[in-house]
């Protein structure tokens, strides 16, 4: 994500810090509790209602552990979305943990 993104989420009121995530509360404790998970993980409001776009979350999300996503959208997203989506799983490079979905 580029710098201006990141301001705009932090003046929007998401934190800075110890966080990743995109700063918006996500713990490197968490990443690497999903990570050692051996069930499968869904993540949820990984778009945080808008606040990221959807290939920056959806490629966030299934490089740090998740199997699944769920993602609220309305009906003239989901095409995009969906297209997002699939091109995010084609061209994930860095995802660590083992699929379980």
């Amino acid at each position: 994500m580029d710098e201006k993104t990141k301001e705009t989420f932090y003046k929007r009121g998401f934190t800075q810090g110890k966080e990743t995530g995109l700063g918006l509360g996500i713990t490197e404790e968490t990443v690497e509790f999903v990570n050692k998970a051996k069930v499968p993980v869904m993540g949820y409001k990984i778009l945080a209602a808008g606040a990221i776009e959807p290939k920056d979350g959806f490629k966030w999300a299934f490089e740090n552990g998740a199997d699944f996503i769920c993602v609220g959208m309305f009906d003239f997203q989901i095409v995009k979305d969906v297209n997002i989506c699939l091109d995010t799983l084609n061209g994930l490079t860095s995802r660590k943990r083992e699929w379980f979905g």
